[in-house]
């Protein structure tokens, strides 16, 4: 046991310890229990390995995650029970057995090694151990230890939440059912009532459960406790639905669950905030928040779940976009739930803000970009340029309690929300779903995002040598990451595309073909579909018949560049006919 927690000293001649496995010392640890189980039924008692020695053994397969590990310390849970039976039988007539306190059943831990040993399969990369590992779980707490008459035991919520747990990690990739199953198993354990609750779904009582497995419709079963879930249990509950993006049902009930899980906190924070006499230690400075962190469901909901909603949402609306960027089929008529769900995903913000386990990392922030991206949302912009306010004061934020120590000093790269290229880019997004929604200048407003960008970014060389002040500049005023690369240009000229007003057509125009000379400029070479864009942009932009041989000149030029760099295909050709089609047939023939 020592080897196994690191605690092996070396050999006599001062080389070290040399353990292959933890399978290796699992098994050596097996074959000492089955030789103390031997000795003991030859008649030597005091060698009869107890309860203890069996969990010391299971705890190091449940380590390991292979499934013959799992497997084995699922058998050495079977010989527990056989030699607890044993041990009892055979003190019955010294001591009275139950009445001396010996138990008929391992503990409700001998169990929980067995499911630990099972989730930790589902890092295995063979598919069909996962699968095997998560059947066996599930027949072990739903089988065995619902069977309450048998083994004298109830599963509590450590149980069910082992078992929800093994099948996240399996995911739906492995688990085509995952939802069906997980629901089977939170049925079990609050009951059919208390499941449609949980999930915000009372008004689906009388519909028939089907069984995961068989798929036929079956009654509910109900165990004889039901057991309340905690906040972990939500937080893997939400994970698994936000994960099943084809379906809309799923998201609702992730965003169920997290308003639970928000108003459990809150209530938990006033009534600690209210206990004088709480034992739980204040932080300095965090008096609204009353608890420690060290209280792990006080760190509930934190920042991959509410992130979980928010991709969620996202992959929700990517099933009826496919594009989180205005394309060339932009539809105005975007669904009316998609800006509910960017209005919503914004409101989260301030819920994050309030709690240092869920601030929210630059990825929030590009979620939410998206969401208004896909919105189509005539004000999509404006948001787009208001979350990044956001970003830069939470940016600074975190960058001088970094400097300073505390918890910020902690945070990565990427989970201090400094705006980078990506995000400009998703904000460029936004306002092309502005102008195609007629906002006044939306095309100009866009190219100042661009502005801004370059703005940011180093003059060109690395260090000002000992000048300590101007190389502070460099590290601090300068930000590389929101140096423009070719899809944020690419962005800026679709953005232009989608201009719909007449008055700013012309100012359109010029942007994007200033854009495209920035480009290349850069050393940025553009492809086929920026082409293709500035096609479309000679098409929208100068609609007129008075403007037919500016707009036939100007499509000459972009496709005879097309041409020179490589980048003429099928689509490009499509655009070239709509534009020009004079010039089509004459490169076709």
């Amino acid at each position: 046991l020592d080897v196994a927690e690191g605690k092996g000293g070396g050999t006599d001649n001062g080389s070290a310890t040399v353990v292959t496995s933890e399978q290796i010392l699992g098994q050596h640890l097996s074959s000492i229990l089955s030789e103390m189980a031997t000795r003991a039924r030859k008649g030597n008692s005091h060698v009869w390995p107890n309860e203890e020695l069996y969990l010391i053994v299971m705890k190091v397969f449940s380590q390991v995650g292979t499934l013959t590990a799992a497997n084995t310390a699922r058998r050495l849970l079977g010989r527990l029970e056989k030699s607890i039976q044993e041990a009892q039988a055979s003190r019955n007539g010294i001591s009275g057995g139950e009445e001396a306190g010996i138990s008929s059943r391992p503990r409700l831990h001998a169990y929980h090694l067995v499911l630990q040993s099972y989730r930790n399969v589902m890092s295995s990369p063979r598919k069909k151990h996962v699968r095997t590992a998560v059947t066996e779980a599930e027949k072990l707490l739903l089988n065995e230890l619902q069977n309450v008459d048998s083994h004298g035991l109830v599963p509590n919520v450590v149980s069910y939440n082992l078992l929800i747990d093994t099948l996240s990690r399996a995911g739906h990739g492995v688990i085509p059912n995952l939802c069906d199953r997980v629901d089977a198993v939170v049925e079990m354990m609050v009951g059919r009532e208390g499941f449609l609750l949980l999930v915000g779904e009372t008004d689906r009582a009388n519909t028939p459960w089907l069984d995961p497995h068989t798929g036929s419709s079956t009654a509910a079963k109900s165990p004889t406790q039901h057991v309340t879930p905690d906040m972990f249990t939500k937080h893997l509950l939400l994970g698994i639905y936000a994960s099943k993006s084809s379906d809309r049902r799923y998201t609702e009930r992730a965003k169920h669950l997290l308003a639970s899980m928000e108003e459990s906190r809150e209530r938990k924070v006033a009534s600690a905030a209210g206990d004088s006499t709480s034992p739980k230690r204040r932080r300095r400075g965090t008096a609204d928040r009353g608890w420690s962190e060290d209280d792990f469901f006080m760190t509930l909901p934190n920042r991959e779940t509410y992130n979980a909603v928010l991709r969620s949402l996202l992959q929700t609306s990517e099933a009826v976009q496919t594009n989180a960027l205005p394309s060339d089929e932009y539809n105005t008529n975007t669904p009316a739930a998609f800006e509910e769900d960017a209005i919503y995903a914004t409101g989260l913000l301030d819920a994050m803000i309030r709690h240092e386990a869920s601030q929210p990392s630059k990825f929030t922030y590009n979620y939410i970009l998206r969401l208004w991206a896909k919105s189509g949302a005539r004000d999509a912009g404006l948001h787009a340029e208001d979350i990044l306010s956001r970003m830069e004061v939470r940016s600074a934020i975190c960058a001088g309690a970094k400097g300073g120590g505390g918890g910020a000093a902690r945070l990565s790269p990427a989970e201090i929300p400094k705006p980078d290229a990506l995000c400009y880019q998703n904000a460029i997004a936004c306002w092309g779903v502005s102008a195609a929604k007629s906002y006044p200048a939306a095309a100009s407003r866009a190219m100042m995002l661009l502005n801004k960008m370059e703005a940011q970014c180093s003059p060109g060389y690395e260090s000002f040598g000992n000048d300590d002040v101007r190389n502070y500049l460099l590290d601090h005023i300068y930000n590389e990451s929101v140096r423009p690369n070719r899809f944020v240009f690419a962005t800026l000229i679709m953005s232009c595309a989608c201009t719909q007003l007449d008055a700013d057509k012309a100012d359109a125009l010029r942007i994007a073909f200033d854009a495209y000379n920035r480009m290349i400029d850069m050393g940025l070479a553009p492809n086929s579909e920026t082409y293709a864009n500035l096609l479309k942009i000679c098409k929208n932009l100068l609609p007129e018949e008075s403007q037919r041989d500016q707009r036939n000149q100007l499509s000459q030029t972009v496709f005879e560049a097309a041409r020179d760099h490589g980048q003429v295909n099928a689509r490009l050709l499509m655009r070239l006919r709509d534009v020009n089609p004079v010039l089509y047939e004459s490169y076709q023939n």
